[in-house]
């Protein structure tokens, strides 16, 4: 059969459909679910956990693990960073993630916390930094954001826009409402009613509303009318603006957040030159917005042409997550410019 259109409603049911039978299958093996689906934030990474397929380990705050035991006590300034699998560095075991890394970088001065969780959002990873910062004291808070990024925060079901391999669940976004934002919280499921949802009117009625990867008639025929050379822009062309726009607002709610707490807000924009979404000119325009205001790291400097030269596997994995040596690479950089803003005052709203 030849596909057509954009990904259709039985297409995000059937996903789904299969994401809750390997997820059943795990469970019914024994086997412990390394993400587990929660209000709020959509999903989150079970505390305390080995996944049951790749290196991956959790500690007991419920992040990817990023010290050995013996930096636990570490109190001098304690770090959160946020955001996608870029940050927790999906597809390596934990000494290999950058996060590792630069934790053995900064050594017993600082104790820093991954927080990143695979297939978030900048809202998600917004969301799971006031979560921690709950229970645990956070002095500089890292929001990631990379280029996937600008388009998942207009998205409220991911299986309108991901296959099998990926997180194809339920999040929240923001919406702008009265010039300020508001929060859409994601439908309330389980794994069991996860493939629910897709038949209630008035869920779909919401997504329909909030999520521009809802696949409407109008977005059908635009794909198909593409397929057939019809020059039309596609759906990340004529979203860019809207998630460029989104993606500043929500860093201007993290930067807001992190002042009324003292704590000092970096963001910092994490490039891939591989995959579907390499990095661009959204990288240009938050920093150009942000730069003045508050550290903005942009590990795009990391990446110069010659090591962009080097073979692809030496720089990215299968699935397009950093090896050890890029690691290695971005946590000397990142770790420099942590201690540059260290030293400086969380500045006044």
């Amino acid at each position: 059969m030849i596909y057509l259109g954009n990904r259709s409603l039985a297409d995000a049911k059937e996903t789904l459909a299969l994401y809750q039978r390997r997820m059943k299958e795990r469970v019914a093996a024994g086997e412990p679910l390394y993400l587990e689906i929660v209000p709020r934030v959509g999903w989150r990474l079970q505390a305390s956990c080995r996944h049951p397929k790749w290196p991956y380990t959790t500690d007991a705050l419920g992040n990817r693990s990023s010290a050995p035991d013996e930096y636990a006590a570490a109190s001098a300034c304690r770090v959160a960073i946020a955001g996608n699998s870029y940050v927790h560095c999906d597809e390596v075991p934990d000494h290999e993630t950058w996060v590792w890394l630069l934790q053995q970088y900064l050594g017993r001065d600082f104790r820093i916390h991954n927080l990143g969780v695979t297939g978030y959002s900048t809202d998600q990873s917004f969301l799971r930094l006031e979560e921690f910062a709950q229970t645990e004291p956070v002095e500089m808070a890292l929001l990631t954001v990379t280029s996937t990024d600008i388009y998942r925060n207009l998205n409220m079901c991911r299986a309108f826009i991901l296959n099998d391999f990926e997180v194809p669940l339920y999040k929240p976004r923001f919406v702008v409402c009265g010039g300020a934002i508001e929060l859409k919280a994601p439908p309330a499921v389980t794994l069991d009613t996860l493939c629910d949802c897709l038949d209630d009117p008035e869920i779909l009625a919401e997504l329909r509303a909030h999520d521009v990867f809802f696949p409407t008639a109008g977005r059908q025929l635009s794909q198909i009318m593409r397929r057939f050379r019809v020059p039309l822009r596609d759906v990340w062309q004529r979203n860019f603006a809207e998630g460029v726009e989104m993606t500043e607002r929500i860093c201007e709610q993290f930067i807001g957040w992190c002042r009324e707490r003292r704590i000092a807000p970096v963001l910092l924009l994490l490039p891939v030159y591989w995959g579907a979404f390499p990095a661009g000119r959204e990288f240009d325009l938050i920093r150009s917005r942000f730069e003045s205001r508050v550290t903005v790291i942009d590990a795009r400097e990391v990446f110069t042409d010659e090591r962009l030269r080097l073979p692809r596997s030496a720089l990215a994995h299968r699935f397009n997550h950093f090896t050890a040596e890029v690691s290695a690479w971005l946590a000397s950089y990142i770790g420099d410019r942590i201690r540059r803003a260290v030293a400086r005052p969380v500045e006044a709203a």
